[in-house]
């Protein structure tokens, strides 16, 4: 669509619908085929003109505007600005209609606006900013859409099942502070009963709200009059928080609110669950330390490349190898003499699972290797852990050798 774009759509003597552009159908928000074949809200919403007068549908205002004695008129569809409807005629008379819409640049700027810091918060979330920060600047991001509005993002301690506070930065403190660890049940204000219900709540009157009873004196007494509530939802579709605007005054939501809840909720839904996955990392990667710092099998991480990342285990000392040692080098590089042991390192980077017996030297591991992946669902690396069982070995070659010479004696005895 242009920077200036101008759209047109056009009616023949009979109201029909007869040709729509591609600026038009994007100016409305709709696709031609809704238009034309009058599925599109636009086209079956009242709408009103620029004198006050109201018509049931598109359609029925062109039919009224062909039996008029005036040949134009103005409208407004949808979000635009005022239209301009215009009766036509051609050499043989009367042809129909035609209707001009035009860009709202001030509306358009602001999406630009918003799309920009949009995309600056997802820049903050793949880059590991903390979650609070990157929170609180997704409501101030609301705020700035909304002057007036106060936002709220309240995060879900699953066990407890209450709600705890996650970014108010406009929020008065003693408000936000009376509703710090609230409960999530069908009637405690707009938040609890959205994390409860897993759905939007509307309160357009705090005043007289029944589910607002146990707050209600509170947020009055805080000049909070309305407020909306929309649940967060992680990727496997389970509660994680609930995003909240409030208003001083007794407010209902339209359309183009609806659409930013569902904006705010859903950058909120990318933090806590970029944040829940990196916590989750965190303790793995904890648990993987405590186990390798004192663990007898070699354990080690590869990552994508083949570089050391993890190196620990007492068996390394069959290699001649310390734990930790070659942490930062090339495996293909340490181990460029053992090449079924770098052949099963590129299946398990390959994104295969290796399960076998090898030989390096003389010692003799039992190993396991398997990819590891990342966020995208590429393979990022390898973790194996390798044991070593020579002496296993060399034992069961001991037993069985002295089960044949047992077999062999029986045999000379003739037993």
């Amino acid at each position: 669509m242009s920077a200036h774009a101008l759209g047109v759509l056009i009616f023949d003597r009979d109201a029909n619908l007869q040709h729509v552009d591609a600026d038009a159908a994007s100016l409305l928000g709709v696709s031609r085929t809704a238009l034309f074949n009058g599925t599109a809200d636009v086209v079956q919403t009242s709408l009103v003109t620029a004198d006050g007068e109201s018509y049931e549908s598109l359609p029925a205002f062109v039919e009224q505007l062909l039996t008029r004695d005036e040949i134009s008129d103005s409208i407004q569809l949808a979000d635009t600005p005022w239209g301009e409807a215009r009766v036509t005629y051609g050499p043989e008379g009367l042809n129909g209609v035609s209707i001009t819409v035009e860009a709202d640049e001030e509306k358009q700027r602001r999406e630009r606006q918003l799309r920009s810091t949009q995309e600056h918060l997802l820049e903050q979330i793949a880059m590991g900013a903390p979650l609070e920060e990157v929170l609180r600047n997704l409501v101030l991001l609301i705020e700035n859409e909304r002057p007036g509005m106060l936002g709220s993002i309240l995060l879900l301690d699953p066990d407890a099942q209450t709600l705890h506070h996650g970014a108010a930065p406009s929020l008065p403190d003693g408000y936000r502070e009376a509703i710090e660890g609230m409960s999530v049940d069908s009637a405690t204000g707009s938040c609890g009963t959205a994390a409860f219900n897993d759905e939007v709540v509307v309160a357009e009157e705090i005043r007289t709200d029944d589910r607002w009873e146990e707050y209600r004196d509170v947020a009055l007494r805080h000049d909070l009059r309305a407020c909306w509530s929309a649940p967060i939802r992680g990727e496997n579709g389970d509660v994680l928080g609930t995003f909240a605007l409030y208003y001083n005054e007794p407010r209902s939501p339209d359309e183009d609110d609806r659409h930013l809840i569902e904006e705010a909720t859903h950058l909120a839904s990318i933090a806590s669950e970029h944040d829940r996955r990196k916590r989750e990392l965190q303790i793995q990667k904890s648990q993987l330390r405590r186990l390798v710092e004192n663990a007898q099998p070699i354990v080690f991480l590869l990552d994508a490349d083949g570089t050391l990342l993890v190196s620990e285990g007492d068996d390394l000392s069959a290699l001649g190898v310390e734990p930790g040692e070659h942490v930062g080098e090339s495996v293909f590089d340490l181990y460029a003499d053992y090449p079924t042991m770098l052949g099963y390192i590129e299946k398990a980077l390959g994104g295969q699972t290796v399960d076998d017996v090898i030989e390096m030297g003389d010692v003799v591991f039992d190993i396991w290797y398997a990819p590891y992946y990342d966020r995208s669902g590429g393979v990022a690396g390898c973790i194996g852990m390798a044991v070593n069982i020579t002496e296993r070995r060399e034992a069961e070659a001991a037993l069985r050798s002295n089960r044949d010479l047992l077999r062999r004696t029986q045999e000379m005895a003739g037993v």
